[in-house]
């Protein structure tokens, strides 16, 4: 699991690309998205998470979790999960739609649409450019693209 983030603008970006995701990895990812998605200031962060293809899914000892973080995120935190597998963004939206977040969150297919996700509740300028540069950062990092 690789991240990014734009302390001045309070952007995160995350990308898992191994099916090998261990626990150490939830835990820090869960860590980092509390800390952030809690904080207090202005503006509230905006979080995104790519999960690649052939990445692991968390566990339901992981899922537990990010739910329980859910139920403590700021109302005008933003989170934006990008995944290509219509079955995931099935199954996260068929679970939200019967326990929705009560923060922004959208699931989506592509990076350019959750910049747009993100770019429509944080509209200051530099936002979209900033989040595009975190987005190749982790490209290069990693080394996929």
């Amino acid at each position: 699991m690789f991240y990014a983030h734009d302390e001045r603008l309070r952007l995160l970006f995350f990308r898992a690309e191994s099916p090998d995701l261990e626990d150490a990895h939830w835990s820090f990812y869960s860590e980092m998205f509390e800390r952030h998605a809690t904080m207090g200031g202005e503006p509230p962060y905006a979080i995104l998470f790519e999960s690649t293809v052939g990445s692991s899914m968390p566990t339901a000892k992981w899922r537990q979790r990010f739910a329980d973080i859910g139920k403590v995120t700021r109302l005008d935190a933003v989170f934006v999960l990008i995944t290509e597998s219509p079955l995931a963004r099935a199954v996260v939206k068929g679970v939200n739609w019967i326990r929705p977040f009560k923060f922004r969150y959208a699931v989506v297919a592509s990076r350019a649409a959750a910049l747009d996700v993100v770019c429509a509740h944080r509209g200051e300028a530099g936002v979209r450019e900033a989040l595009e540069g975190l987005m190749v950062r982790l490209e290069r990092v990693s080394g996929q693209s």
